[in-house]
């Protein structure tokens, strides 16, 4: 049998597809990092934060410091760059739009975004609306997840839509909660912010198509869950 041979600096095995997650200690990284593990890959994740994640090593790096991210990813030699270091924070999002990562929520992960808003509205807690009937196209992480899957293995190079397929506002949302909830959600509406996106409206057809992207998670469904685990 021959033995596997391993890499000193990151002391991973070489026999399998490598993949480099950037912006691994995230909300999405955080999900996807454990399938990718699962499926066989073998994976480490590059963050300006530690990470919580001790399934595979953590680089602590800023993207953006490309002499460290080049001497990262020259010794590991990745076949696949994951790509997921963003801002999140509506704060951080509005000083820096370009780098800003929106729309994807989840019922485990409600730090930011708009998991965070429907975690303190359930909680009885006020929150901000701001504009409130911008259009919205969310993604479950889950959904997130299983479009990145389809596309490591997809043998082309495209560019893919990736969305829910489906829009709503901001205040049909909280009108839901109020519903599922049987109680007011108490809320400030604030004039849109600078940054706003008013419509969000993806055309997915591409990835369903060429990808065979499905999305299989709707937030009404995931309002119901987050109602039930923190009301």
């Amino acid at each position: 049998m021959r033995k596997q041979s391993k890499n000193k600096l990151y002391g991973t095995k070489m026999n399998k597809k490598k993949i480099i997650v950037t912006g691994g200690s995230g909300d999405l990284g955080q999900a996807l990092i454990p399938k990718l593990v699962s499926d066989g890959y073998d994976c480490i994740s590059i963050s300006k934060k530690s990470s919580r994640n001790k399934l595979v090593k953590n680089i602590k790096c800023d993207i953006t410091n490309f002499q460290k991210l080049n001497l990262v990813i020259n010794k590991f030699k990745p076949d696949i760059i994951i790509h997921l270091a963003g801002l999140t924070g509506n704060i951080a999002c509005e000083t820096n739009p370009k780098k800003a990562f929106l729309y994807c929520y989840g019922e485990n992960f409600t730090k930011r975004g708009f998991s965070s808003m429907f975690k303190k509205a359930i909680s009885g807690k006020k929150i901000q609306v701001f504009g409130g009937d911008q259009i919205l196209d969310l993604l479950h992480f889950n959904d997130a997840i299983h479009a990145i899957l389809k596309s490591i293995t997809y043998n082309k190079t495209e560019i893919f839509n990736i969305g829910s397929g489906e829009t709503q506002s901001l205040i049909s949302i909280i009108n839901k909660l109020k519903k599922i909830m049987n109680n007011d959600v108490n809320y400030a509406l604030r004039p849109y912010r600078g940054f706003e996106v008013k419509t969000c409206k993806l055309n997915i057809n591409k990835a369903k198509k060429n990808l065979k992207f499905k999305p299989s998670t709707k937030l009404d469904d995931i309002l119901y869950k987050m109602v039930s685990k923190w009301s």
